[in-house]
């Protein structure tokens, strides 16, 4: 399994961070969420597979965490929706071992392509394994920072780090785009070095009329670059709307900038769509909310995004080209079709078995709710539901709460309000792209929203149920 240069490099300062400065380690795993094309070893196994650097770092601080609590430092907080998370993962545990070895090749699995028919008899696969992981460490994840975040100060923080990594993902995106511009190298061996045939796929995708590479950053693709930028720009959105400076108001500003500009350059369909989405959402939440600001700074998002639309598209000819591909065929292309017909197929397996689903890790779908029904059946589904109803539910309890006294706690009130419209917005995208639970973005957020549910320890309360003084 060789190292990679820039893998090793990180995976020693994770390592170096957990044993001398532990309160950093948590802020480390943060920000190094989006670095899914960064790989810590590559490895031949099968098609290619990738220790990927948020999985290693992230997996450092879960088990410093745990070094804490079982010495009793302190103790894990029982996090709102945390038993039906939990619930959800066991579902998820026994499909993905039961159902595979009950069916044994009774049916076959048919990949969604119009180009080509295959099918595979359904048996027990190492896929079932790995995807089980991928979602047990996510789920993990989710409840650690969940119990780790818990606080106001901490929250704040996590946001923080979590926008600081978003402008460093952005600009390395725009540095990608002039590099790719003016046909120079480049430097894939830094954040894009995993053999993943996900990741070099994404990578190595370009169009045949011209040279032109559509924008990954540090992300696997376009299509994942687009849903965490756009979480990024929810959390920024938020501080705008409520006056509220989350870094500084420049560098929020100049922040702000760096994420639409990128998200424009993608020429993803996700971007486009999430944008106008995060503008309509906050339009519509502004009634409940009584947000300020809100038309304005929708009017002046759309308008920069246009402004930058169109100096692209002006200055070149392949960001044109890979625009119409893209964006404007995309209904019509085979990879609208495939997209059908995958929801298409799973629907059909649904039915077959409706209680578990074909065993977690079976088949894919660009579609959340019929991937999980599919996948885990209505059990697991449901136990998903709750799991991030219950917390969603009580946070916008607290929040509509707060916003008659935002003069109090205008602060918290942007934390918690820029932590619910990007979990939001996440849950949106994924409903129409398919369930990312291999990233741990969905899942960190996940956690965040867990926190606000479950807001700190303290001693004293408000008789709004706003802590006053921590423990």
């Amino acid at each position: 399994m060789p190292f990679t240069v820039s893998g090793s490099l990180i995976l020693a300062i994770a390592f170096f961070v957990a044993l001398f400065h532990q309160k950093w380690s948590y802020a480390l795993s943060v920000f190094f969420i989006p670095f899914t094309a960064t790989a810590v070893a590559n490895t031949d196994f099968g098609d290619g597979a990738a220790l990927q650097v948020p999985t290693a770092v992230g997996a450092i601080w879960m088990i410093q965490q745990a070094f804490f609590i079982l010495r009793r430092d302190y103790k894990f907080a029982r996090l709102s929706g945390s038993f039906m998370l939990l619930l959800f993962l066991g579902v998820a545990i026994v499909s993905a071992v039961v159902m595979p070895l009950w069916i044994d090749g009774a049916i076959a699995v048919r990949y969604p392509s119009l180009d080509f028919f295959e099918e595979t008899p359904l048996t027990f696969r190492g896929q079932n394994v790995t995807q089980t992981g991928y979602l047990a460490f996510g789920v993990l994840f989710a409840l650690f920072v969940g119990n780790h975040a818990r606080k106001a100060d901490l929250l704040r923080a996590s946001l923080r780090v979590y926008v600081i990594s978003g402008a460093f993902v952005a600009l390395w995106g725009i540095y990608q785009f002039i590099v790719y511009r003016l046909s120079l190298p480049y430097p894939e061996v830094l954040f894009n070095n995993s053999i993943d045939p996900s990741v070099l796929g994404a990578l190595k995708q370009e169009f045949r009329a011209l040279e032109l590479r559509r924008l990954t950053s540090v992300q696997v693709g376009p299509y994942a670059l687009s849903k965490y930028l756009l979480t990024v720009l929810s959390v920024l959105a938020a501080h705008v709307v409520t006056g509220v400076p989350l870094l500084r108001p420049r560098v929020d500003f100049a922040v702000l900038l760096l994420v639409v500009t990128t998200l424009v350059l993608s020429t993803s369909f996700s971007a486009y769509i999430g944008i106008v989405a995060l503008g309509v959402l906050f339009l519509l939440i502004t009634p409940v909310l009584r947000l300020r600001r809100v038309l304005e700074a929708t009017t002046l998002g759309l308008i920069l995004a246009l402004t930058i639309f169109y100096v692209a598209w002006v200055s070149s000819p392949g960001f044109v080209t890979a625009f119409e591909r893209i964006v404007l065929e995309k209904f019509g292309s085979s990879s609208a079709g495939e997209r059908w017909l995958s929801v298409v197929i799973a629907t059909e397996y649904f039915e077959m078995y409706p209680l578990l689903g074909l065993g977690f890790g079976t088949t894919f779908c660009h579609d959340t709710v019929v991937f999980l029904l599919v996948n885990v059946g209505i059990i697991g589904f449901t136990a998903f539901f709750f799991a991030v109803i219950i917390p969603f539910r009580k946070a916008m309890v607290r929040i509509i709460v707060m916003r008659d006294h935002f003069r109090m706690h205008p602060t918290l009130y942007a934390t918690c309000l820029s932590i619910i419209i990007s979990f939001g917005l996440m849950i949106f995208l994924d409903l129409f792209t398919g369930f990312t639970f291999v990233y741990l973005h969905f899942w960190f957020w996940l956690g965040m929203l867990m926190a606000i549910a479950t807001l700190t320890e303290p001693r004293e309360k408000d008789r709004y149920g706003i802590a006053t003084q921590e423990a």
